[in-house]
């Protein structure tokens, strides 16, 4: 029994959540904000071995956290006390097979007025709503948002080279 509750406990696991960002006054969240909890999170989720993505929009944050089921719960407690985020949602939490966003230790991006029309064609609603997400919908609009970003190696790690470009048939 306790060999099992202690690979559950360092195995994958993974939560995805929503909350409301809480701007500090004079703080323009696409400048000061999201690169206040970058500045914070990328060496605390590198020494943690966490991985993960970090949406802005529309004054929510849409985030997934990444990791050993215990490094991954103390973070999220942790963020649930953070004065940063408010109206925290729990969208899912559970073991994960493989890291979805194993190329950073937070992603991050802050969607722009035209961005967001993007997400509101993936998320299918006419207004981005993260708190109403299902699960594959966030992670859906997470992965996208991961896609637009160049890799960030782990520290120490040499990055890959690019993919070379296919040269074409004939």
């Amino acid at each position: 029994m306790y060999g099992s509750r202690l690979a559950d406990m360092n195995g994958l696991y993974q939560f995805v959540y929503a909350s409301r960002a809480v701007h500090s006054p004079g703080w323009c969240p696409e400048q000061g904000l999201v690169a206040d909890i970058l500045r914070s999170s990328i060496p605390n989720n590198q020494a943690s071995g966490l991985t993960g993505a970090l949406l802005f929009c529309s004054g929510w944050f849409l985030q997934t956290l990444e990791g050993r089921r215990v490094d991954a719960s103390v973070t999220y407690r942790r963020i649930e006390t953070d004065p940063r985020h408010r109206d925290l949602r729990l969208i899912a939490c559970g073991p994960l097979a493989a890291r979805r966003f194993g190329h950073w230790s937070m992603c991050a991006r802050v969607l722009t007025p035209a961005d967001k029309a993007i997400v509101e064609v993936l998320d299918g609603s006419t207004r981005f709503d993260p708190p109403n997400l299902r699960p594959d919908q966030a992670i859906g609009i997470l992965q996208a948002v991961a896609r637009l970003q160049p890799a960030q190696p782990p520290p120490g790690a040499t990055p890959a080279p690019a993919p070379r470009p296919v040269p074409p048939p004939g």
